[in-house]
């Protein structure tokens, strides 16, 4: 489709903003075969930029689609010794991971979604190194994407220009058709750190959503909270933007507190599979029932990862007119689609520092393997705080902020 050269923007965005690389560091890249002409970009960018090293981590959706098919349940779970090791060096030795994913929304409609899941749930041991440096902010990281031709069909479907159209609104929604790229990122961001401000000083206890679809939903916040947007600062105070794009506000409520119901409001593109019109409900904490039209055998293998995987570790709040909104689109991929709608995830949530799995949990802050972000915002969204002096703060209204 495109040739390195056309991506080179996007390369200094994602090098320079995104994992923020230094002179003299290590990057390591995880990318689909298909990203290549922006990995060699990538690479380009950050020697120009004073890289020591960069390790690449291929992979290819279409090879392990054949794997599903062909391997023996057996193969599947048994993760190699080298993969785990790779991971564990790049734990050790990079200052900053990159993923770019390209999306494949219905690849693995027709493959069991128990092997799978229980395949997964082993490849994510090997994984945990890596993923505890990452979410602890240790290793700078940044999540991007790649056009792809079954992802273009997806979204713009039966259209020639398909792959075109998308690259175009990939561009739109990571501010590439500013005059100064980053320079507009630096604008975005600081608006990002001034109203997670005010959500931090209202000292919220709790927060209830509701729409006219149905979500009628309430969760505490934990002791201490902080709101924040999609940005990261590593130990030596280095800032970085972990998702490209990045519009969402959000922060990682108190597990166990979670009350209600809760409707999806787009579809979850995720695994290979879509999930549609789908719905929780959650009973201190825990997600007590749950329904699809579309996709529920893959919603309940996500469910049944471990006990983590149904309570919730994040609430995030996205305008409905705001930044990828006003493209109208659905994505059919999280990274966008939880930038255009406010948001929860089941799964992991966030923070905690230094404190162990045990510390986290009695803290309030949920833990799993998963961290599956569902989108919920609508025209019509209603969010009140109500604060620790008791006051009700309305934070949404018909949608959009109103703080």
């Amino acid at each position: 489709m495109k040739k390195s050269a056309e991506f080179l923007e996007y390369a200094r965005l994602i090098v320079k903003k995104g994992v923020n690389l230094q002179e003299h560091e290590t990057l390591a890249i995880s990318a689909d075969i298909e990203a290549a002409h922006l990995v060699e970009a990538v690479c380009l960018i950050a020697y120009q930029n004073g890289a020591k090293n960069i390790i690449i981590n291929w992979t290819n959706a279409h090879a392990d689609k054949l794997h599903y098919i062909h391997q023996s349940i057996d193969n599947l779970i048994d993760t190699p010794k080298w993969k785990k090791h790779s991971f564990d060096y790049i734990a050790q030795n990079a200052h900053a991971y990159l993923n770019i994913i390209c999306e494949h929304p219905k690849l693995f409609e027709t493959i069991d979604k128990g092997i799978m899941q229980k395949s997964r749930a082993c490849n994510m041991q090997s994984f945990k190194s890596l993923r505890e440096a990452v979410s602890s902010d240790k290793i700078r990281w940044c999540i991007a994407a790649f056009p792809n031709a079954e992802w273009a069909q997806k979204v713009f479907p039966d259209d020639k220009n398909a792959e075109k159209k998308l690259w175009d609104c990939i561009q739109k929604a990571v501010r590439l058709d500013n005059e100064d790229c980053l320079a507009a990122w630096d604008k975005h961001v600081e608006n990002i750190k001034k109203r997670s401000k005010v959500l931090n000083e209202l000292k919220i206890k709790t927060v209830h959503i509701k729409n006219s679809l149905g979500t009628d939903i309430k969760m505490n916040m934990l002791d201490g909270y902080s709101f924040g947007g999609g940005m990261g600062t590593s130990p030596s105070g280095i800032d970085f933007i972990v998702n490209l794009p990045t519009e969402e506000i959000g922060t990682t409520p108190d597990y166990k507190s979670v009350e209600g119901i809760v409707f999806s409001s787009m579809p979850l593109a995720i695994r290979g599979s879509v999930i549609n019109d789908f719905w929780f409900r959650f009973e201190k904490g825990e997600v007590v029932d749950f329904g699809a039209k579309e996709g529920y055998e893959v919603l309940k293998g996500i469910l049944e990862t471990d006990e983590g995987a149904r309570r919730l570790g994040e609430v995030s709040f996205v305008g409905h007119n705001d930044g990828i909104g006003r493209l109208g689109i659905v994505f059919y991929n999280i990274l966008f689609d939880e930038n255009a709608s406010c948001h929860l995830a089941l799964g992991r949530g966030s923070g905690g520092g230094n404190l162990s799995e045990e510390e986290r949990l009695k803290k309030g802050i949920n833990q799993s393997i998963e961290h599956v972000d569902f989108m919920i915002g609508t025209a019509d969204l209603s969010v009140v705080a109500e604060c620790e002096d008791e006051k009700k703060v309305a934070i949404f209204k018909n949608g959009n902020w109103v703080i």
